[in-house]
């Protein structure tokens, strides 16, 4: 915990704040998304992924923590099946459920995780109470009607993209969404973060300021 001394992101995530402006969240998730792609290219599924296993330094860089469901799978032949059921329920795709019997795409799942953490982190509420056909609000997602799913968040100021996004990482089919490649080439990263951020050490040091300043100002607030 010494190097992560600014603490969990969830307590920066709060309802009686305001939100996090998408430019600044659009900056948070890059980083997160590059930490997840690392661990799917050595072949491990972090399971977990959620504010409370996300932890800031002192510059505010997101860590991810909290490795206990995690789990190696051996990628041969493109095989990424998981048998084991893990993670909290509000951030684990419906594919968990499928663990005991056909198993469920431990790469898919996290991408469906990130979704959910990313609304999390940009609107300060969940999605929905659970990925599951009785739910309110995830039934219209499972029909393919997001504009339906949209409008319960009608009075919140979100932008087209954002929801695109969302929309390609929380659906009920694991093969619809991202990969983390292609996550980070998503029009809403690139509208926040610039086309050359990669090859650009005076942009990322620019954002990574943005970042900084944003949860100093917050955390005097919490």
């Amino acid at each position: 915990m010494e190097y992560a001394n600014n603490g969990e992101l969830k307590d920066y995530i709060n309802e009686s704040s305001p939100r996090i402006p998408e430019n600044i969240s659009a900056k948070l998730f890059f980083k997160i998304v590059k930490a997840v792609k690392y661990l799917h290219e050595n072949n491990i599924a972090h399971c977990d992924l959620k504010p409370e296993n996300i932890l800031l330094d002192s510059n505010f860089n997101p860590k991810l923590n909290d490795f206990g469901f995690s789990q190696i799978f051996d990628g041969k032949n493109g095989n990424y099946l998981l048998h084991k059921k893990s993670g909290t329920p509000i951030y684990s795709s419906p594919d968990v459920r499928l663990a005991f019997t056909k198993g469920y795409d431990g790469i898919k799942n996290d991408i469906f995780s990130l979704g959910v953490l990313l609304f999390v982190i940009t609107i300060g509420d969940f999605p929905f109470e659970s990925a599951t056909y009785s739910d309110e609000k995830y039934k219209f997602i499972i029909k393919g009607r997001f504009n339906k799913f949209w409008e319960f968040f009608n009075h919140i100021d979100i932008s087209n993209e954002f929801k695109d996004l969302i929309n390609s990482l929380i659906s009920i089919t694991p093969s619809k969404r991202l990969s983390t490649d292609e996550i980070l080439k998503h029009p809403w990263l690139i509208k926040h973060l610039g086309l050359n951020y990669n090859n650009d050490n005076s942009q990322n040091n620019l954002f990574d300021k943005e970042i900084m300043d944003e949860f100093n100002s917050r955390k005097k607030i919490i």
